[in-house]
């Protein structure tokens, strides 16, 4: 897990990373109908921008010079974040983008 608790007071569902090494911007925003629920909706959209992120992270710290893709990122957040015990439920809208040196931008959502 990247941090020792994900959970944070309910203050915002929303989340976002700024990454420059390939100039990726992250944004997610909680599913605030999981409050119901018990469950703290800003848990799961805090967690999914930090899995993007340590991974967006370990690919700079590579010796490979690997292209990030917004759906390849998104996805891998995703399943890291399906292995933490510590989100048991919770949803959440995600954007993903990608500045490339040609001035072109991907967009995964």
């Amino acid at each position: 897990m990247l941090l020792s608790a994900w959970s944070v007071p309910f203050v915002t569902q929303r989340a976002f990373v700024v990454h420059t090494k390939q100039a990726h911007d992250q944004q997610a925003d909680g599913v605030g109908g999981w409050a119901a629920e018990g469950v703290n909706p800003a848990d799961f959209s805090h967690a999914l921008c930090g899995y993007m992120a340590r991974r967006a992270l370990e690919n700079d710290k590579s010796p490979f010079e690997v292209l990030l893709r917004p759906l390849d990122l998104m996805q891998a957040g995703y399943s890291d974040l399906t292995r933490d015990s510590t989100i048991t439920a919770g949803g959440s809208t995600a954007t993903v983008a990608v500045a490339r040196a040609n001035g072109r931008m991907d967009i995964a959502k």
